[in-house]
């Protein structure tokens, strides 16, 4: 005997989030989704989030699976505007406004295992806020069309709070000028996550990216280069400071490179009920080619609180530059709700 329950999908979901960061001070995210649009099952939400120095929207339209099926699809589109971290406040100010668009179809192999095929197109405006130079002011548009794929297999027992499981995913994207795009490049991102315990109400959280991108006409674009360093990464440094610089007027400018390492350990205890404390270290590169790596990373480590809520755990991080400093120095501090990277 079988007995099947048939209930609608409920409709709406709201969502508000927000933190504080060293380097962009107060974050807030706002978010509402209709998941049951036209009575269908279709999602379409809106996604805002605002900082300092940066402000974005998002739109994104979901199709679910047939029942039973394992094929959904997305579409979604965004408009960013941010201004480029720096060394040092100058006279010149680089702004990056950003619209992209990507279609993207997601099939689900078995459970916990799913591949991900997708096209994105970006435009990039970047241009100077007040001009050094106004006969010859900097103001540059790129398009970016890309075709990747990406396979995940996700073993975590909780997406925001792991204590056991793994996370391992690889995402391969192709650029070309057949796809509408004025750069021409190849990008790997290796993605992997272990959870552990090693004593009872005790988690080893470990996170490993290894990043390579190769251009072939020209310089590689902002949006395909990879960036280290701020609270979802080598924490410890500013957002994006580790790794190459490049120089526009009185300005230094974080540049990011084509190769990508940065390793991520933390250990969390059981401090008070569902307070727990952390120890973390982490230690990263970029690199402007895989062929100039070596092992002078960049290193930070630090100290945390974890507080498990309804509604995802709470942390607050203090870190500090280790070994490789560059211009960082003294404590860095961040403060959030969700996953800490």
């Amino acid at each position: 005997v079988v007995d099947l329950d048939i209930v609608e999908k409920p409709r709406w979901t709201t969502e508000f989030g927000g933190g504080w960061n060293s380097d962009r001070g107060l974050t807030a995210r706002v978010g509402a989704t209709d998941h049951n649009l036209l009575g269908r099952g279709i999602s379409l939400g809106f996604r805002g989030r605002w900082e300092r120095d940066f402000v974005q929207g998002r739109l994104v339209l979901g199709m679910p699976p047939k029942p039973g099926g394992r094929f959904s699809a997305g579409l979604n589109a965004s408009y960013t505007e941010d201004v480029l971290p720096a060394e040092a406040e100058g006279d010149l100010v680089i702004n990056e406004n950003i619209r992209e668009a990507t279609l993207e179809g997601r099939y689900r192999i078995r459970q916990g295992l799913w591949s991900r095929g997708y096209y994105r197109f970006t435009r990039t405006r970047s241009f100077e806020e007040d001009p050094f130079d106004p006969d010859f002011p900097f103001d540059i548009t790129i398009d970016v069309a890309v075709l990747g794929g990406q396979i995940v297999t996700d073993r975590l027992d909780n997406p925001f709070d792991p204590r056991h499981g793994y996370y391992l995913g690889f995402d391969l994207s192709w650029a070309d000028e057949a796809l509408g795009s004025d750069k021409e490049n190849i990008r790997g991102l290796l993605t992997s996550s272990l959870a552990t315990e090693p004593h009872p109400g005790w988690t080893w959280f470990q996170s490993l990216r290894v990043g390579a991108a190769k251009p072939f006409n020209g310089t590689l674009d902002r949006q395909s280069r990879f960036f280290a360093g701020g609270p979802a990464s080598v924490r410890g440094f500013k957002l994006d400071s580790v790794g190459p610089v490049e120089v526009i007027g009185d300005t230094t400018l974080y540049a990011g490179g084509e190769a990508l390492f940065v390793l991520n350990e933390e250990l969390r205890f059981p401090v008070w009920q569902s307070l727990r404390g952390a120890f973390f270290f982490d230690a990263g590169q970029v690199w402007e080619t895989w062929s100039e790596a070596d092992f002078d990373l960049s290193v930070g480590a630090g100290i945390g609180l974890r507080w498990s809520t309804p509604i995802g755990p709470l942390w607050f991080d203090a870190a500090w530059p280790v070994a490789n400093p560059g211009k960082n120095s003294g404590a860095r501090y961040s403060f959030g709700i969700g996953r800490t990277f």
